[in-house]
C-alpha cells in the first residue's frame, strides 16, 4: 500500500484511520480478555478504595480494607464508583473503567491534534500517532490497570495540548481566538491531575514555560496561559481535599501523604523512595531516560530521530540555510520535543524513579515518531503506509502473548483461579444472603471484589458465633473443614456448624503481596439449621 494523490490518497487515509481504530480496539481486547492482574501493581489498594467509597461513603479519604487510609487523591475512585455500583463489585472492567476511558480520551486527543497538523495530500499524521500511542508496553499496561496513572496521563495530555496551542499562537495573529477557553482547559486539566496523583502535575508548568522560551520566542509567551490565575485555580481543589483529609486523619496526612508520598519520594529518604537518600539520585540517574527508550519502544526510536532532525534543522536555520517545512507543524514538533525532554529531566531530579512518571511524554513522542515517518522520511511512512500498522499489531500480539502466560504470577493458573473464586463466592453470598466477616484473608483484592470494606480480624467472627448468628467468613482458615475456624467456633459456641463452600487452590509463594497461601469462603450457622 502506497500513498498517492487523488482517490488513492483518500483510500489510504481511510485505511489508516481504520487500522488506527483496529489497533486501539485490539489493545483493549487483548488486555481485557487476558489473565487478570488485579493482585499486582498495588491495584488491591485502588479497588479497595472504590469499594469503601460505595460501602461506607468515604469520598474524601477512602480506607483500604477498613484499616489503611488512601495514599493518593481520590479522583480515580470517584470516577470508578458509578461503574462499580452499576456493574457490581465483582466486575473487573468496572473497577478499571477510569483507565479505559482515559486511554480512549488520550488516543482521541492525539489523533485530533495530529490530523489538524497534517498538511499533506493524505491527512494521516494523527491516525499513525494514535496507533503508536496504544501499541507500546507502558500504555498497554496502564490502559487497563486499576491505578491512577492513565487518568493522570489523560489530564496531562489535555493540559499539554491546551497550553502549547496558547504558546504557539502567541504573535501569530490568533491571540484572541478561544484563548480563555483553552486556558480554562489547561488549568482545569491540571486541577484534575492534582486530584489524581497530587504534585506529579507540577512538572507540566515548567515544561510549558520552557516551551514558551523555545517555541514562543520568549519567556513572556508563558503569560498567554493565564498562569497568574490558573496556578491557584489548579491547586485549590487539591488543597481543599487535603484539608478535608487533615480533618479526618491529620497524622496520616503528615506522615503518609506529605512525607512518604512527596518528600520521601523526592529525597529518597522515605519508604516510597529508593531508601538510599540523595546518593540514590546518582545511581538511578539514567533510569527514566532508559525507560523512555525501552517502555516506549519501538516508537521511541523514530521519536528520538525526529528530535535529532529538529536540532539539526534549527542549527541550519541559524546558519541561514532554508529548510522547507510547514511552520506551525514544525513549532508543534519542537514543543513536543521540549515537553518530552523536560518531563524526563524534571522527574530525574527525584530520587524515586518509576517508568509511570513519564508516560505523559509518550503523547508528543508519538506525534514526533509519526512526523518523522510521514514527513521527514516519507519513503518509509508514506510509501510503505502498511508498515506502522503492521508494527503496531506485532507489538500488541507480542505483549498479549507474553501476558497470556501470566509471567508475574507464581503459578500460571493464578488468574483463572482468582476469577473463579470471586465469581463463585459472589454467587454463593447472593443465593444465601448473610453478613460477611473477614479473617486472615491477606492484602488481596478479593475482599473489595466481594463488596467488603471491613477490618480483617477474628473479633467480629467471635461475636457472631457467640450470638448464634448465621454468616459467611472469608479467609485462610485451614483445611476443607476450616480447621482454625472450627476449633475456635466450638470453643465459643458448641452449637455451631462450619462448612467451606468455595475454595481456591493453594496460591503459591505470594509472600511479597501479603497473601495467605490458600483462601476459602465458609458458611457458619447454628448446628440446628440445615445446610442452605
Amino acid at each position: 500500500m502506497t500513498i498517492e494523490g487523488g482517490a488513492g490518497a483518500r483510500r489510504t487515509s481511510w485505511a489508516l484511520a481504520a487500522m488506527s481504530l483496529l489497533v486501539l480496539v485490539a489493545a483493549m481486547v487483548v488486555r481485557g480478555t487476558g489473565p487478570t492482574d488485579l493482585w499486582d501493581q498495588t491495584q488491591p489498594k485502588t479497588v479497595s478504595y472504590t469499594t469503601d467509597v460505595i460501602v461506607h461513603g468515604d469520598w474524601v479519604l477512602p480506607i483500604e480494607r477498613g484499616t489503611m487510609p488512601a495514599t493518593k487523591p481520590p479522583l480515580y475512585n470517584w470516577i470508578a464508583a458509578p461503574f462499580v455500583r452499576v456493574a457490581g463489585f465483582a466486575s473487573e472492567i468496572a473497577h478499571k473503567a477510569p483507565s479505559l476511558l482515559a486511554l480512549l480520551a488520550s488516543w482521541a486527543m492525539i489523533v485530533a491534534l495530529g490530523q489538524r497538523l497534517d498538511r499533506g495530500p493524505v491527512r494521516c499524521l494523527g491516525w499513525v500517532a494514535g496507533l503508536a500511542f496504544v501499541s507500546n508496553y507502558a500504555i498497554m499496561k496502564l490502559g487497563y490497570l486499576a491505578r491512577p496513572d492513565m487518568v493522570l496521563t489523560a489530564c496531562l495530555v489535555a493540559a499539554w495540548i491546551a497550553g502549547t496551542s496558547l504558546i504557539i499562537d502567541a504573535g501569530t495573529g490568533r491571540e484572541s481566538r478561544l484563548t480563555r477557553g483553552r486556558a480554562a482547559v489547561l488549568w482545569l486539566a491540571l486541577a484534575a491531575a492534582w486530584l489524581t496523583k497530587g504534585p506529579a502535575a507540577l512538572a507540566t508548568i515548567p515544561a510549558l514555560a520552557l516551551e514558551a522560551r523555545l517555541v514562543g520566542g520568549s519567556w513572556s509567551a508563558f503569560h498567554r496561559t493565564g498562569w497568574v490565575w490558573g496556578v491557584p485555580l489548579s491547586i485549590a481543589p487539591f488543597l481543599a481535599w487535603l484539608g478535608g483529609a487533615w480533618l479526618i486523619d491529620p497524622e496520616h496526612v503528615r506522615t503518609v501523604l506529605i512525607f512518604n508520598e512527596v518528600v520521601g519520594r523526592v529525597t529518597g529518604l522515605g519508604p516510597e523512595g529508593n531508601e538510599l537518600g540523595p546518593i540514590g539520585w546518582l545511581r538511578d540517574f539514567p533510569n527514566l531516560w532508559f525507560y523512555y527508550l525501552v517502555r516506549f519502544a519501538p516508537w521511541s526510536v523514530p521519536s528520538i530521530i525526529a528530535m535529532v532532525v529538529l536540532v539539526i534543522e534549527r542549527r541550519r536555520r541559524r546558519a541561514g540555510i532554508v529548510v522547507e517545512r510547514d511552520d506551525e507543524q514544525r513549532r508543534w514538533m519542537v514543543a513536543g520535543m521540549t515537553y518530552v525532554l523536560a518531563i524526563i529531566a524534571l522527574f530525574t531530579l527525584s530520587t524515586g524513579k518509576r517508568s509511570d512518571y513519564i508516560v505523559s511524554a509518550y503523547a508528543p513522542g508519538t506525534l514526533l515518531a509519526a512526523w518523522w515517518l510521514l514527513d521527514v522520511h516519507p519513503r518509509i511512512g508514506r510509501r510503505l503506509a502498511w508498515l506502522a500498522p503492521a508494527i503496531a499489531i506485532g507489538v500488541i500480539a507480542t505483549i498479549g502473548g507474553i501476558a497470556a502466560d501470566d509471567p508475574p504470577s507464581p503459578r500460571p493458573d493464578l488468574s483463572s483461579h482468582m476469577r473463579s473464586f470471586i465469581a463463585a463466592s459472589t454467587e454463593a453470598i447472593h443465593d444465601a444472603p448473610a453478613p460477611v466477616e473477614v479473617w486472615n484473608a491477606g492484602a488481596s483484592h478479593v475482599q473489595a471484589m466481594l463488596g467488603l470494606s471491613e477490618p480483617d480480624g477474628r473479633d467480629g467472627v467471635e461475636a457472631r458465633i457467640r450470638a448464634g448468628e448465621t454468616f459467611w467468613v472469608l479467609g485462610a482458615l485451614g483445611d476443607d473443614a476450616g480447621g482454625v475456624l472450627v476449633r475456635h467456633a466450638r470453643r465459643w459456641n458448641p452449637d455451631v456448624r462450619v462448612r467451606r463452600v468455595v475454595a481456591v487452590p493453594p496460591l503459591g509463594d505470594l509472600a511479597r503481596t501479603e497473601w495467605p497461601d490458600e483462601l476459602g469462603l465458609y458458611r457458619v450457622e447454628p448446628a440446628s439449621i440445615g445446610a442452605p
